[in-house]
């Protein structure tokens, strides 16, 4: 549960539980492994530069004037707060796609990640009609320089707004690239509270409700060796947000999409049309 880890913690927790189930089961001692303590990450926040970082998102929302919401979902107050029974809807490219795609951000220079971002931004262009839009977009939150970052265990991850801006004579290649270096800059300030982002705005509400995922958590080749001496089955998920809409996209030899609704306020056909949409646009590029 995100009160006490994230997904990236799952694998490093699993991979930890089932080493010492097998070493136990052969009479061996456990590996003693150091303590992973996450107060060292709650000081490496204190010892940030808070203003700096409200600096930072205040000039990055400059001009905003209003949040980027589905126009297909009434006005709701409960819109944004998870209250509702949620459905998903996926579809995956193929293999032929899937490697025309990597070439393509190979090409330019950007990730798979920035590439399906590029492509719900245009949608949201289009169905809100606004040349500037935002979306929220989940990073790990796990900084560079806090020690043995990868191998830590807790609730690292924060949401971000994603801001896209359509600019006259500027090509969706331009879009893309703009997109990349704007998360790239954000990632210095990647800690900073999305409550504390949203009230550095003068939007009066929630920026957006629609949040974009990007699974890519490091799965070690122990953890996917399958000769543990114990079996696990019907393992399931109740997963969603407290957004109307969630998108997450994970990357392999395909690339696989999911759209998580809350159908209390958005029907399942406007989320089939989005789903149709976006596989048109990935075609289209």
């Amino acid at each position: 549960h995100h009160l006490l880890y994230d997904g990236w913690s799952l694998p490093v927790l699993m991979e930890e539980f089932l080493s010492t189930y097998k070493r136990l089961t052969q009479n061996q001692t456990p590996q003693i492994t150091q303590e992973d303590r996450y107060e060292d990450y709650i000081k490496y926040l204190s010892n940030q530069d808070n203003h700096k970082a409200s600096a930072y998102w205040k000039n990055y929302l400059e001009g905003v004037n209003e949040g980027s919401l589905l126009p297909f979902i009434g006005t709701n107050a409960d819109r944004n707060k998870g209250i509702g029974n949620y459905k998903t809807i996926k579809f995956s490219t193929d293999t032929v796609t899937t490697k025309q795609l990597q070439a393509f951000a190979q090409q330019h220079h950007i990730t798979i990640n920035t590439l399906m971002q590029g492509v719900w931004a245009e949608l949201l262009h289009r169905y809100t009609g606004n040349s500037d839009v935002i979306f929220g977009t989940i990073v790990s939150g796990r900084p560079d320089d806090l020690p043995n970052i990868e191998q830590r265990v807790g609730m690292f991850i924060n949401t971000l707004p994603l801001r896209s801006e359509k600019k006259a004579g500027l090509g969706f290649v331009h879009q893309l690239e703009h997109l990349q270096r704007q998360q790239i800059a954000s990632r210095e300030f990647q800690y900073t509270p999305l409550q504390q982002i949203q009230a550095l705005s003068v939007v009066e509400g929630d920026l957006f409700d629609t949040l974009f995922v990007f699974e890519n958590y490091p799965i070690s080749k122990m953890l996917t060796n399958n000769n543990w001496g114990i079996m696990l089955s019907n393992v399931e998920m109740d997963e969603h947000t407290n957004y109307p809409l969630t998108l997450k996209i994970s990357a392999s030899d395909t690339i696989q999409v999911a759209f998580n609704y809350n159908e209390n306020v958005l029907q399942t056909a406007y989320v089939d049309a989005i789903r149709s949409h976006f596989e048109y646009v990935i075609a289209q590029i």
